[in-house]
């Protein structure tokens, strides 16, 4: 969710979760989650009907794996942007959104990438 102070300024609330297999030497430990609440300023350049947007995030991370009995928070932040182009006054399509992802975690930092499209509801 975004909420825009200018035409080119705002700021951006990013809510995840992903799943994925974890392993630890070559063992299958099970499924595990990892949730992203990140927080952040963008700033916006329109041109006719597309939307074009940079952002920083940063904010935490909270992994949970069900055979370990304590949950793991860590710090994340990173770097996205993205191209919107506008159907009407109230939809837009989200032509590709990429952002990339360092959690801070006890062993050493992690970083991925996400690859987003769809569409996108203004108010």
């Amino acid at each position: 969710m975004t909420g825009n102070v200018t035409r080119s300024f705002g700021f951006v609330g990013d809510v995840s979760r992903q799943s994925q297999t974890l392993t630890f030497l070559g063992n299958e430990l099970g499924n595990g989650s990892i949730y992203l609440l990140l927080f952040g300023p963008q700033f916006s350049f329109r041109s006719g009907r597309f939307h074009g947007f940079g952002r920083g995030l940063f904010g935490t991370s909270h992994n949970t794996v069900p055979a370990r009995t304590v949950d793991a928070w860590a710090l994340a932040y990173g770097f996205g942007g993205g191209l919107d182009l506008g159907v009407s006054s109230g939809f837009a399509l989200r032509l590709l959104q990429w952002d990339v992802i360092t959690r801070d975690l006890e062993r050493g930092s992690r970083t991925s990438h996400r690859l987003s499209f769809g569409g996108v509801v203004r108010f």
